[in-house]
This record gives C-alpha cells, structure tokens and sequence, in this order.
C-alpha cells in the first residue's frame, strides 16, 4: 500500500484504534494520522495492514509512560463493556472503565502542546450509567483538563445513509486555550437511506459455511420463521426466537458477532438462509472495499469481532469534516479582529451549585474570561428567538438536557 499523501498540516493519534475506523475517516477527511495505539493482536495486525505507514504502538494503554508525538486530534473509542446495557456494568470499579482517565493523562502529559481536540465514542448506556453519574464524570474529567464538551448520541442510520441501527455517544472535547468558544455543530438528519440491497453481496452464492442447515436446531428455527419472507429480508436470531426486521435497516453490529452462533444477523436470498458476511458487516460500518480489507489469514471469528467493536467510518468522517472546519476558523480567527471572533455563539450549559445554568445571550466569550451565568428554570425555553433559531438549523434533533453535567447535549431522542 503506497504512503498517503495528506491535504493538510493537522495531525491525529488515535488511542484505542481498534482496525482504524477513526483513522480511515480522519485521512479520508485529510488529515495526517501521526500514530495508533491498541493492545489486541488482532487489531493490530489488521490496523497495520491498512495503515503501514502509521507508526503504531502495541501495548497496554497504561503502560505509554513517555508520551507520542504531539497530535492536533485524540480520537478514542475506549473500551464500553463497563458501561453497555448487555454488560456487567461494572463502570469506573471495572478496570477497563478506569481506561477512560489514560486518555486525559496522556492529553495532559503533552503541556502547552497537549490536543486541541478530543474526539472520544462509546456506547449510548455510558450517559446514564448509575444514573448520570458516570457520565457526569467524565464531563468534569474533561472540564478540569482544560477543554470544553459537547457530546451527542448519534445513529448511523439517521445521520447517515447507511442502513444499520447503530446508536453511540460521542463526545467532542476543545482545548480551552486554542479555541475561543464551544461551538461545534453535529451532523444533521440524511433525509434517506439506502437500501440494505446496496450492501450485500446479492448476484452470487455465498460460501457455504454462512449458510444454515434446515435440518439443524438453528436452521430448523430459521427456515420456519422466515418461509413466508421475500428475499433480502434481515434478521436476527435469537436463542429461543427470530426477531424480523421491520425498520429496513440492520440491527445493531456487536463484538459478539465473534463468537457465532446466533450473534450474527442473518438474510435470506436465492440459495437459503445465511449470516451476513464479514464483508459486508464492514461494509455496514462505512469501509469501502476498496480502501480496506482483512488479511487473508485471519479467521472469521475476529473479523466479525472487531467489526462489531468498530466505529461507522461515514459517521466519523462527519464529525472530522465539522473539526477541520472549526481549526481552519479558529487559525483564521487568530489573525484577524478580536471582535469578529466574539461574534460567535455558544451553547455551553454549566453545572454549578445544583443548578443548571446557561448564556444568556449565548455569546461566547474571550479566552480567559470567565462566562457570565444566568440560572435557567426551563432551558428549553431559555433560548431567544435567534438563538433558537440557530440552533434548529444547526441540530434538527430535539435537544435534551442532561440532569448534572457540565454540557449541552443534543441527543437523538426520536426523527
């Protein structure tokens, strides 16, 4: 794989890089991806594959004692079975949930160098884990090392075209002493879809190890409860039960995809009943086929596994193209009046002394310059008609706030 050639100057490292998600939406973008950091060999061996070029880091997130070349961007997808639904739900007493701090150790181990922004993802359950308080947190982790927060609740099949019930928060962090506002806008509504066709691998048979037997106890299960389905139909099987898709779009992509069984969401085309590929679960998550691939000698199991563990590229190259806006007007900004980049607005929301408190105007403010405060009784209604006005247009979501935390967050609720 030749070495790719950058459209500009700003660079990302990526903690917790899984097989690249973040990179490949950063570089498409046109970043320049400085290094990867990941502890599985499986990942490692894929992300290295994809990106040779990258100088990756192989270890235990703790154990990076000496920190790595300043980067513009973190982007971190750090590890989410403390805080998912289907897990433990251990949090912070998890040893992986304690993972979460190495990345503001890390960003403040750079000094005066230290990122202007991070970009961190996990699952949806993470904001109200022991009801808010974990997320609550993280927020206040993040304020005390000087950044901003804006996060959001994004689904891949609402805020891109690709069919696939993917739900995840993302939180986007920015470094109080480079920006001079919060101020980041998360992509709209796509007003369609694509249908799940365009992803699959249709006009020839599958190999036969995808597909279900009739005569066993799954395929038996499945023939049954999909004899009547037209062609092209997803579902997803169940221990006891197959649950038919109804939403025109793939459930939910997960790690356990890796362990078999009835973890795999399955299809039925001319030649019987099957699961969906590796393939086409990595096209389901935005890599295209011909910029991303499996080395051939790696087993299935991990290659549906660390799909499952990814994030959607086409989402990520949203919130990548929304960064390189905000460090191209921040590095303008600089050179130009001080009183044109007090123009902007921001939509910061503060916790402070049990009260929620937001702008009012929403104006931001000069770097250093404490915020002026006003208590809000109902921040749904606090906005004026500007304000308000703005905000519809940037977010077409409704906007929900969380009950303690240091931050705005326009959460999907419902399209």
């Amino acid at each position: 794989m030749e070495k790719h050639l950058q459209k500009n100057l700003y660079t990302v490292g990526c903690l917790f890089s899984g097989i690249g998600g973040f990179s490949l939406a950063f570089r498409k973008t046109g970043f320049n991806i400085l290094w990867a950091n990941d502890i599985d060999p499986y990942a490692s061996q894929v992300y290295r594959y994809n990106f040779p070029d990258v100088f990756f880091i192989e270890k235990d997130v703790r154990e990076i004692t000496a920190h790595p070349e300043p980067v513009d961007i973190i982007t971190a997808g750090f590890p989410c079975q403390p805080f998912s639904i289907a897990g433990k739900k251990g949090g912070f007493d998890d040893p992986r949930g304690q993972l979460f701090f190495e990345i503001i150790r890390l960003a403040n181990s750079f000094g005066k160098a230290k990122p202007k922004i991070l970009l961190l993802e996990n699952v949806k359950h993470l904001v109200s884990h022991n009801k808010g308080k974990t997320f609550e947190k993280v927020l206040e982790s993040i304020d005390k090392a000087g950044y901003w927060s804006n996060a959001a609740i994004l689904n891949t099949k609402i805020h891109t075209r690709i069919p696939h019930n993917r739900e995840r928060v993302f939180i986007i962090a920015l470094n109080k002493d480079h920006f001079n506002s919060n101020e980041f806008r998360f992509p709209r509504n796509e007003d369609n879809t694509d249908p799940i066709t365009d992803y699959l691998d249709l006009d020839h048979k599958a190999e036969d190890e995808f597909y279900y037997d009739p005569k066993d106890k799954y395929g038996d299960l499945l023939y049954r409860a999909m004899k009547d389905d037209k062609n092209h139909t997803v579902c997803q099987l169940r221990r006891n039960c197959v649950r038919k898709n109804k939403t025109e779009s793939v459930p939910t992509l997960t790690a356990n995809m890796g362990m078999g069984g009835h973890n795999v969401p399955v299809i039925k085309d001319r030649w019987g009943i099957r699961k969906l590929t590796p393939k086409e679960c990595l096209r389901l998550q935005g890599f295209q086929d011909n910029e991303f691939s499996f080395p051939s000698n790696l087993a299935k199991s991990h290659r549906y596994r660390l799909v499952g563990n990814s994030v959607t590229v086409a989402l990520v190259e949203k919130l990548a193209k929304e960064c390189l806006k905000m460090l191209e007007a921040e590095k303008h900004a600089d050179a130009q009046d001080l009183r044109t980049a007090t123009e902007t607005r921001t939509y910061q929301t503060f916790f402070y002394q049990n009260q929620i408190y937001t702008h009012t105007p929403l104006r931001s403010y000069r770097r250093n310059r404490p915020p002026i405060l006003q208590p809000g009784r109902n921040l749904h209604c606090s906005f004026e008609n500007e304000d308000r006005r703005i905000m519809n247009e940037t977010n077409t979501y409704r906007s929900h706030y969380h009950p303690r935390c240091l931050v705005s967050m326009p959460l999907y609720l419902d399209r």
